[in-house]
């Protein structure tokens, strides 16, 4: 009724399927952070970077993202010329 499947063409296929994929998981997280974070208000990313602050040994995505909130409050207080967080 069927025909066999051709492994080869079925390994090249997913190989290509999952290099589409990785490449697309790279673009988006490598894409900057910052435009999300300038949406925040202040009291949202002084509550978040307390936080952050509050946690001696974090998981290593979130560790990542209290480096963008640490990162994003110190901007803004250089701009405001107070600190913020």
């Amino acid at each position: 009724m069927f025909a066999p499947m051709n492994i080869a063409v079925f390994k090249h296929t997913t190989c290509r399927h999952m290099a589409m994929v990785t490449i697309a998981v790279l673009l988006v997280s490598c894409s900057p952070a910052d435009s999300e974070l300038r949406a925040i208000n202040a009291q949202m990313l002084a509550q978040s970077a307390d936080k952050c602050n509050g946690v001696r040994n974090p998981a290593p995505g979130y560790a990542v993202a209290c480096t963008n909130i640490l990162r994003e409050c110190q901007r803004r207080s250089k701009q405001l010329g107070y600190k913020l967080c």
